[in-house]
């Protein structure tokens, strides 16, 4: 485990995550299946093998911490049906603190009319998310804007 600052490498947090976003998207009961199709992208090679894996390494996180899968799981599909519904409602913007490696701006691509979302993170966790999406041929909607924050540090009042 690394301890250089969030300024020097991404979030580590948002990678489990997104694992777990990912697992949770080839689970074959279609009432746990988790909805997030794009969050394997941002997975680096061996995340990818572990999910191919995916049952049994999820039986181990399980048992190292429970709950957190089915939170994560949870958590998704609850801000999925959040963010779909203020994009009918044609909010006039959005804004994820921590993005991390969120998907729903490109998930709900077609949905986006005139919202403007705002994904706000560390510099380096945004500068890996961008390699992933351009390595995988997505384009930046838009309506998305990156702003980069250091949230140990900055003041998200006086951005």
């Amino acid at each position: 485990m690394s301890n250089q600052p969030i300024e020097q490498k991404p979030s580590r947090t948002a990678g489990i995550v997104c694992f777990f976003r990912a697992c949770a998207n080839k689970e074959k009961n279609e009432q746990i299946r988790g909805p997030d199709h794009l969050a394997k992208i941002y997975l680096k090679n061996f995340y990818r093998l572990l999910l191919t894996f995916h049952k049994l390494t999820l039986a181990i996180a399980k048992r190292k911490v429970p709950g957190t899968y089915e939170y994560v799981i949870a958590r998704t599909k609850f801000f999925d049906d959040v963010f779909n519904q203020a994009l009918v409602d044609n909010y006039p913007q959005i804004v994820f603190l921590g993005a991390g490696y969120d998907t729903r701006p490109y998930r709900f691509q077609d949905s986006i009319k005139q919202t403007e979302i705002f994904e706000l993170d560390a510099p380096t966790t945004q500068q890996i998310k961008k390699q992933f999406l351009k390595k995988s041929n997505i384009s930046i909607p838009n309506k998305l804007h990156f702003v980069p924050i250091n949230f140990n540090k900055e003041d998200l009042a006086k951005l």
